[in-house]
């Protein structure tokens, strides 16, 4: 975005300034002179500084656009600037779990929270059955009613039996998911089961697993025009499985208490592998690869979260392992050294997990859960799980993984306060991430209490920078873009070329944006003209959400009020204080 710079003309010439340079200055009254002019220079210079500085943000750092075409939580997927994918949820059941939606595939695979990690009547909302949100999510998979629809590109939406995707390359050609069977059966016959994952490839529906509980998570175009597609698989026990009888199957909620406390607490556990396909390009020859199993033989469930290649052509994959005999909720981050035949065969060269990333594996009691979730040719990135409290809370905490070094670049943890979650969504190339944490403003415990609002940020891994994006999207005259107003509560994923998708609370007017109330929820791009060379943005462009939301002329919590705004405001009140503060300070000392 080009800054606008102010137009300011001295009350004399470049010509008088040099000849004064030019000619000396031999005697006292010359040298007197001298400093008057290096004092008018320099007050030039000032002068100009701050109301360039003052004028920098009268535009926002990022422009919001709304997506259409979707409705009811939406949520984003793809990573290309001009192609939407879309998910929507029937209610929102990730809350039990106090995570990004996003994520809501790890804990659709793998319960790792034993219970709600709120208490009393927080937890109790949610399995409320006057529409309390898991309630409704777990009756909904019994009665084989789709709880998520996906569409593209604007394009008509599907259910959960039509297909759901879950990511999709970069020209939108070739997605990845799964299916849901409207009539799951549990037996291990060709064609029939629980969930499938499939791909789509230029439009033609590609299905990868026959039986039992799978999904393609994420995939990686390689140079022969094939791909490698990673996610979860399991077919092996399904058919006497409790967890599968109990969380699909015929098991009564409301009168079966020992299937009451499975769902809550432990389900789905459905035993999955972490899974590779390679896909040829035109989608005929099909290779598998378990991975979990390979690693460990007591794993539990797995899946793959991210498939990257390294600037020296190797290939990576990346995400989580449970070992837990029973699956009462730990899992350890993995990542896979994975070699391709010329065959198209896959066969796995290596594995380890994140060294230096305290997890269950390390034996330590604190740690509940880590897992890769996105990566880029250098970094991974990854979250854990608190298991004990931290700050009287159980936070997510995120960390990038340098793997060509095989360390933790930066462990991003107690952000923006002490105690908070945070979770990275994803990184693109040039080492931008994006995602959520506990909004700045709300501080207080959430065990015991309501779960906190979460606001979408960026983070520069070069510059170790951090940025809410509700800061960055207003400017020094205002927030609102489009006629209306917006917050900022998760940024889903972000391209190369630094747009983001996110998700937004919508305010058709100030009032309703200051008080929080009227909001709808809508999927929306963010764009930028450019980071900094260093990739961090300019703090000329900040404008503090939580100031600006306040009435003109009140004092939020922090004693700033709404003029100022953060980013400075018109030239004119700018230029003038600090001319009148020099020429204050020059009558004072005689300058």
């Amino acid at each position: 975005m080009r800054k606008r710079r102010s137009v300011w003309k001295p009350a004399f010439s470049r010509t008088d300034i040099g000849h004064c340079i030019r000619s000396g200055f031999p005697d006292k009254q010359n040298e007197n002179m001298h400093n008057n002019m290096k004092f008018r220079l320099s007050l030039i210079a000032a002068a100009m500084t701050a109301s360039v500085t003052a004028m920098a943000a009268d535009q926002p750092y990022f422009t919001v656009t709304e997506i259409s075409g979707t409705d009811n939580f939406p949520f984003k997927l793809a990573r290309t600037a001009d192609q939407a994918l879309t998910r929507t949820y029937a209610s929102r059941a990730w809350d039990f779990y106090d995570m990004s939606p996003e994520l809501f595939d790890i804990a659709d695979n793998f319960s790792y929270v034993q219970g709600c990690i709120y208490y009393g009547s927080v937890c109790d909302a949610f399995w409320s059955q006057d529409g309390g949100a898991a309630y409704t999510w777990r009756k909904n998979m019994t009665d084989h009613i789709s709880n998520v629809s996906s569409s593209f590109n604007g394009g008509g939406a599907l259910d959960e039996f039509g297909g759901v995707y879950l990511s999709a390359g970069d020209d939108g050609s070739f997605m990845t998911g799964y299916k849901s069977s409207s009539s799951p059966d549990t037996q291990k016959v060709d064609g029939h089961g629980v969930r499938h994952a499939y791909v789509w490839l230029n439009g033609d529906e590609i299905q990868l697993t026959k039986q039992g509980f799978g999904g393609a998570v994420s995939s990686l175009k390689l140079d022969d025009g094939s791909y490698l597609v990673g996610g979860y698989y399991g077919a092996d026990d399904l058919t006497k499985s409790d967890s599968l009888y109990y969380c699909i199957g015929e098991g009564n909620y409301n009168t079966d208490t020992w299937a009451t406390s499975d769902w809550i607490y432990n389900c789905p556990v459905f035993k999955t592998d972490a899974y590779l396909w390679h896909v040829s390009a035109d989608g005929q020859d099909i290779v598998s690869l378990p991975l979990s199993r390979k690693d460990n033989s007591d794993a539990r469930t797995g899946s793959v979260r991210a498939i990257s290649k390294a600037d020296d052509g190797t290939i990576y994959a990346f995400g989580y392992v449970s070992d837990d005999k029973y699956a009462a909720g730990t899992a350890v981050a993995r990542m896979w050294t994975i070699d391709v035949g010329v065959n198209g065969s896959l066969s796995v060269v290596s594995y380890s997990g994140a060294n230096g990333v305290d997890d269950p594996g390390d034996g330590d009691e604190n740690y509940l859960l880590t897992t890769f979730n996105a990566s880029n040719s250098s970094y991974a990135t990854g979250f854990v799980r608190y298991y004990k409290d931290k700050e009287v809370n159980k936070p997510i905490e995120s960390f990038i993984y340098d793997f060509r070094n095989g360390s933790v670049k930066k462990t991003i943890a107690d952000t923006p306060f002490r105690g908070a979650s945070i979770i990275v969504n994803s990184i693109n190339s040039a080492g931008i991430a994006c995602g959520q944490h506990d909004l700045s403003t709300e501080t207080s415990p959430v065990n015991g209490g309501s779960q906190r609002t979460k606001a979408g940020f960026v983070y520069s891994v070069d510059s170790d920078s951090m940025y809410d994006l509700n800061d960055y999207i207003c400017s020094s005259s205002g927030c609102e873009q489009g006629g209306r107003y917006y917050f900022i509560s998760d940024a889903v994923d972000i391209n190369d070329n630094g747009t983001i998708l996110a998700t937004a609370y919508r305010y058709d007017s100030k009032d309703d944006w200051v008080n929080h109330r009227n909001s709808t929820v809508v999927p929306v791009f963010l764009q930028n003209g450019s980071f900094n060379t260093d990739k961090s943005i300019s703090s000329d462009y900040k404008v503090d959400y939580a100031s600006s939301r306040v009435d003109s002329g009140e004092k939020d919590q922090n004693g700033a009020d709404s003029s100022g705004g953060g980013g400075g405001g018109s030239m004119t009140p700018a230029f003038l204080a600090v001319l009148g503060g020099l020429l204050a300070l020059r009558r004072r000392f005689h300058l």
